[in-house]
């Protein structure tokens, strides 16, 4: 284990767009927790995160062009880039963990220099925000979960590193900014062609207080905000679900 601290996604620039990620997390390429599920239930309650499960999709049509994502629309990614003639980086993979589907992101070629990583977010993309701020991260979120897990497979390209990153804020009214309550996350380079269970244990920074806003990012190349992710990196994704502790 070792740590990376202050590790910022500061302003990924590709082409127009840019996605403001402060990030801070602790980097680990070991094997991710798959301890047996050995939660009392009357303890905790296991939610699927909105469109988690990623079964069910829909059309999505910017203009001339159309792409499906997960029908909620809880997620957002790179797809918007799309209008701008960019490969589709998140899409719909039968390689599913259960059920028919899953989804999959890609470090993709476009163009001659660009490297566009696979990225995948609780968020969405506000068309009314000028075009440098309109990847919106983050949803409402009033719990405090215990531990993200789910299903995944990586097809590292040359050693590429994926991250799985979850936080979870509140805007301090006091301070005009947001407070990190917990926060969680999992990086490895390795390859994973079979389906593992990750766990990512919320490390709670501010107990007690009722976050306002979950965030979970999922990225198939950590370099990918200077263009150094690999060509072909590939991330798969499926069954994600949030443990959340019952109150007495």
């Amino acid at each position: 284990m070792k740590k990376l601290k202050a590790l910022l996604f500061n302003k990924l620039f590709i082409v127009g767009f840019s996605i403001a990620l402060a990030v801070s997390f602790t980097a680990c390429e070991d094997e991710p927790e798959t301890d047996d599920d050995n939660n009392d239930d009357n303890q905790v309650t296991i939610d699927a995160l909105t469109d988690g499960d990623f079964e069910t999709w829909t059309i999505h049509t910017e203009g001339e062009v159309s792409y499906e994502i997960p029908e909620s629309g809880w997620w957002g990614s790179l797809n918007m880039l799309a209008t701008l003639g960019s490969p589709l980086t998140m899409t719909k993979t039968e390689d599913a963990y259960s059920g028919d589907y899953a989804l999959q992101l890609e470090t993709i070629n476009w163009g001659d220099q660009l490297a566009i990583p696979g990225i995948l977010a609780a968020g969405y993309f506000d068309k009314t925000q000028p075009i440098s701020e309109n990847l919106m991260l983050g949803r409402p979120y009033t719990e405090t979960p215990l531990v993200l897990s789910g299903y995944f497979k990586y097809f590292p390209a040359e050693q590429d590193t994926l991250v799985m990153y979850t936080n979870l804020t509140r805007y301090n009214t006091e301070t005009n900014t947001r407070d990190t309550i917990a926060e969680a996350d999992f990086t490895s380079n390795q390859l994973f062609d079979e389906y593992t269970k990750f766990e990512l244990f919320y490390d709670y920074h501010l107990p007690g207080v009722t976050p306002d806003t979950i965030n979970v990012l999922f990225l198939t190349s950590v370099s990918g905000q200077e263009f150094l992710g690999h060509i072909g990196s590939k991330l798969i994704i499926d069954d994600l679900t949030i443990l959340v502790e019952n109150e007495e």
